[in-house]
């Protein structure tokens, strides 16, 4: 079920939940691989906006070892089964990324893949700077909209393109 609300695309992933990772994960792991190779400098705690079932947290785990891992999305249900994979080190929170729940330069680096789409990219990025210290990596579907970038996706653009952004400071 796909719906617009506020111009933003809205699409029930608490109703994909249960088959998400079959659907979508060989697709989600390239992108998280891609994603993580931006990261160049020490991680302290990383931010996955709209995490659903944190399947980014095998490469975070396989990559960047136990650092503190955050999760959050809007979809109960996603969260549910991301439970699955919490470690230790792994926090879990219902939030929207368009109003980030959590303090001030809190998170080395975020991290917000195939999601942008899903927001209002001005409130996200706004919310990203404030809330990050380090670095910031953004993938966005090469044909869904809202984009970051102005420029429509290349036709012979065959991955999502990633985007990496340091945050300014307060």
């Amino acid at each position: 079920m796909r719906k617009n609300v506020d111009d933003v695309a809205y699409l029930d992933y608490d109703m994909l939940s249960e088959g998400y990772d079959e659907l979508y994960g060989d697709e989600q792991r390239a992108k998280h691989h891609h994603a993580v190779d931006r990261v160049r400098e020490p991680v302290s705690r990383v931010c996955d906006a709209g995490c659903g079932t944190a399947l980014f947290l095998e490469t975070i785990r396989s990559r960047l070892g136990p650092v503190d891992y955050v999760g959050f999305d809007t979809a109960a249900n996603m969260l549910a089964k991301a439970a699955s994979r919490a470690d230790a080190y792994t926090h879990l929170v219902q939030a929207d990324a368009n109003h980030m729940p959590f303090r001030c330069k809190v998170f080395s680096h975020l991290f917000c893949l195939t999601v942008i789409h899903h927001l209002n990219p001005q409130q996200f990025i706004r919310e990203a700077h404030r809330t990050t210290t380090t670095k910031i990596i953004i993938s966005q579907h090469k044909r869904l909209t809202p984009r970051l970038t102005g420029h429509p996706a290349e036709e012979n653009e065959t991955v999502d393109e990633i985007i990496t952004i340091k945050p300014e400071p307060l």
